[in-house]
């Protein structure tokens, strides 16, 4: 008999004795069985209790591999307080938690977290909340780490077999469970969330994982071993991208930083992490590294209206920190930019009610000014010399090494060389909240008091080197709005350009559909470098203007480019934006003898749940069902509606169908069915408000059928905001569709979404999904009636 049809058959007869255990002893005689499989642990080695028999590593291979997953599975699906419930403290754990934490730990991991999310409160919960408690404590994250690494063993179908097979659903999985345990936790146990998962000591523990892991590589590479860090690196994309980068990049520059000056594998292993980051998460990975940024945040009128003084102070000191460090190169590069951020948040600081946050205000100007333009005007302000003053201002003195007065040589070699015992050492330290003290700067002596006494006195300032400021005109022709935008030569230029860019679409629209495309293009990536006023409603109302004016060239391009690999969140739901309101406009009736310049100008809409949430069109589904309601009286109640053309009909497929394509297609920066889910539920509101604006035209009846088959392929979607959108989107089909259409050429759809709307309402969790169902089951009951 082979090894694997013996272990088969013992695995199939422990799960039978499971089944019917009736005592202790038996439970444990079967556990005991499990853990004859399951590598020991070298402080197991001696332990006699464990009753192993000798099993060899290849029928553990064989376990593991193959009924490692099944036999945790089932172990979970029969916990209860007859078994589980009668081992004590020291069985539990040396056999129990033994099977789960020293046996395939990836695989464990991702069984635990499938079981928490769909068991009942109880005990058979709880014990599972348990498990995950102590396999985090193990740091057995480190050891998943190890293992996509390359740095273990490989004892399992691990994912980095996964990986090198195409399997790349199970790594991406993996990587997803290991960044949302916080808020997985949080949705499930709500205020009963154990301490470990909350995210002040959940993401600690995880970046010392990473780290012990990077120690380890470092000790792979000097001794010539393979091994390959592109988990890691996927792992910390996802925790940027999740938001937390900033406590990601305080904890492993504190441990990394002598590292990467002293030696140079460290040095190779950091870069190739960062640098193998996906894609779609490198914006979140650099930004935080950012000085330019950091200046933007400091300068916020919203951020300081919101946040204590100790921490603009705290922001403040890093401020000055940054600048102290500037090199000459950098200054020579950035100075124009970093003066113009400057200027903005100097100014919102001189205008704040607290007198501390202008003096910080007047402080930095001072010492900015100064560090960027050491030989321009002097820029002073009345700050009087306390003791925050001369600590912000020391901090100006850069040290020679920050690093070598605390650490020794010594010790950066035993750190370079036992890097996953600095981890661990770190850890506590780490998992602390306090992690924001910034220790005192030495005093220095004071500024010699100024003998200025009186407004006589005042010194005048020097505008020696200031220049008359030569206006710009506003540009006359569409070709002249775009290479003043394409040009980019100054605030003053591209403000002109923009505001002048809109009238003379809606003014001149004859020679709009040859530039058309060519500047949709533009203003697409165009960003706003310079902080200008209303910069994204002005250029959000000139796109609307454009897809209005030549709607068959810019609706095709936009589609287009929607699934394109360039582009990130915001520009693709800038577009599905712009295609919605300019569908609306489109169909909206005119007067024919209106000018272009009086056409109404469409409102930029913030992109949140709420812009197009169902309180949006309620009223419209209210005053369809009120229009249906028969009510019987004398006459005419109003005037017949005078007929129209809707501008809409002829080009809606241009709006509709490109945006139905490709979309369950996975590219490097856009997962529309995967973790960018937010912006599918945006795209089915925009197809629905398309759907409307070519209603009882034409088209509306292809339409209403692709949409519909739409929607049916992603009706059991598990994001509640996608089935929003898909509510919402069949509510727009009922609105739109003539009745006698929908009940005789559409009969069988119309049907099969009457069914599903009868599910959600039943079976769906989320409470506005129920009421999105209702309304639209309501609107399709009255059309049924009437008809």
């Amino acid at each position: 008999m082979s090894s694997a049809v013996y272990i088969r058959r013992t695995v199939r007869e422990i799960q039978n004795k499971l089944r019917n255990v009736k005592s202790k002893d038996d439970y444990l005689s079967c556990l005991r069985l499990i853990c004859q499989y399951i590598p020991l642990k070298k402080s197991d080695s001696k332990n006699e209790n464990l009753d192993k028999k000798p099993i060899d590593d290849e029928n553990q291979e064989i376990f593991l591999k193959t009924h490692y997953i099944q036999m945790c599975k089932f172990l979970l699906d029969i916990i209860s307080i007859e078994n589980v419930g009668q081992l004590s403290h020291s069985e539990f754990s040396q056999y129990f938690l033994h099977i789960f934490l020293d046996g395939s730990c990836e695989n464990a991991f991702l069984i635990l977290m499938d079981t928490i999310a769909i068991t009942s409160p109880g005990y058979k919960l709880n014990k599972c909340i348990l498990l995950l408690e102590e396999f985090l404590k193990a740091h057995k994250v480190a050891s998943i780490l190890f293992e996509q690494s390359g740095l273990n063993k490989v004892t399992s179908c691990s994912m980095f077999e996964w990986k090198r097979q195409g399997r790349m659903l199970q790594w991406e999985s993996m990587i997803v469970e290991l960044a949302s345990v916080p808020e997985k936790m949080a949705n499930k146990l709500k205020t009963e969330v154990s301490e470990i998962f909350q995210q002040q000591h959940y993401i600690p523990l995880l970046i010392s994982d990473i780290l012990l892991t990077l120690g380890t590589a470092c000790r792979h590479i000097r001794l010539s071993r393979d091994c390959s860090l592109e988990f890691v690196s996927h792992l910390i994309g996802k925790l940027c991208l999740c938001g937390y980068a900033d406590q990601f990049w305080r904890l492993v520059l504190r441990q990394t930083m002598l590292l990467v000056r002293k030696d140079f594998i460290w040095s190779q292993v950091m870069e190739t992490v960062v640098t193998r980051v996906p894609d779609r998460c490198m914006e979140s990975v650099l930004v935080p590294l950012m000085l330019k940024e950091l200046v933007q945040v400091w300068g916020d009128e919203s951020a300081m209206r919101h946040t204590s003084y100790e921490q603009h102070v705290y922001l403040t000191q890093a401020l000055v920190i940054s600048i102290a460090f500037l090199t000459e190169s950098l200054k020579h590069e950035h100075k124009d930019e970093l003066l113009r951020y400057l200027l903005v948040s100097v100014q919102n600081h001189l205008g704040f009610s607290d007198g501390k946050v202008r003096r910080l205000g007047m402080l930095v100007g001072e010492i900015v000014t100064r560090r960027l333009e050491p030989d321009g005007p002097e820029l002073r302000f009345e700050v009087e010399e306390d003791e925050e003053v001369k600590a912000l201002k020391s901090l100006l003195d850069i040290p020679t090494d920050p690093f070598i007065d605390d650490l020794t040589d010594e010790l950066c070699m035993m750190l370079s060389e036992r890097g996953t015992e600095v981890a661990l050492s770190g850890l506590e330290e780490m998992v602390s909240p306090s992690e924001k003290h910034v220790p005192t700067p030495p005093v220095t002596q004071p500024d010699p008091p100024s003998d200025l006494d009186s407004d006589d006195d005042l010194e005048p300032y020097d505008m020696s080197h200031d220049t008359d400021k030569v206006k710009v005109r506003q540009p006359k022709y569409i070709r002249d709005c775009m290479e003043d935008l394409i040009g980019n030569e100054g605030p003053e230029r591209v403000e002109q350009a923009l505001k002048a860019a809109e009238g003379l679409i809606r003014g001149k629209p004859y020679g709009v559909a040859e530039v058309s495309v060519e500047f949709t293009k533009v203003l697409v990536h165009l960003a706003d470098e310079y902080s200008l006023p209303d910069f994204r409603t002005i250029r959000f109302s000139t796109l609307v203007a454009l897809a209005v004016t030549a709607p068959e060239q810019v609706a095709s391009y936009l589609s287009e480019q929607f699934y394109d690999k360039n582009y990130n969140i915001r520009q693709r739901l800038d577009i599905i934006e712009v295609l919605g309101t300019a569908a609306q406009e489109l169909s909206r009736p005119t007067d024919p003898a209106a000018k272009g310049d009086n056409l109404p100008k469409p409102k930029v809409q913030e992109l949140t749940a709420s812009s197009t949430e169902p309180e949006s069109w309620q009223d419209v589904v209210q005053r369809r069902i009120e229009s249906k309601t028969r009510r019987f009286g004398q006459g005419r109640s109003k005037p017949e509606a005078t007929p129209m053309e809707n501008r809409f009909a002829p080009v809606a497929g241009h709006f509709f169908y490109p945006l139905m394509g490709n979309f369950d297609r996975p590219e490097n920066t856009f997962d529309l069915m995967g973790e960018d889910c937010y912006v599918l539920g945006r795209l089915m509101y925009t197809l629905g408000i398309v759907m409307y604006a070519a209603a009882n035209s034409p088209p509306a009846r292809q339409m209403a059928s692709a949409l519909l088959e739409f929607i049916w392929v992603l009706r059991f979607h598990g994001d509640s905001k996608v089935r929003q959108g898909l509510l919402f989107a069949v509510s727009m089909i009922y609105l739109s569709v003539p009745p006698h259409v929908l009940l005789n050429d559409l009969q069988q759809e119309v049907f099969e979404s009457k069914n599903w709307l009868e599910d959600v309402i039943d079976k769906d969790v989320n409470v506005q999904c129920k009421t999105l169902a209702v309304q639209a089951l309501v609107l399709l009951e009255n059309i049924i009636k009437q008809d």
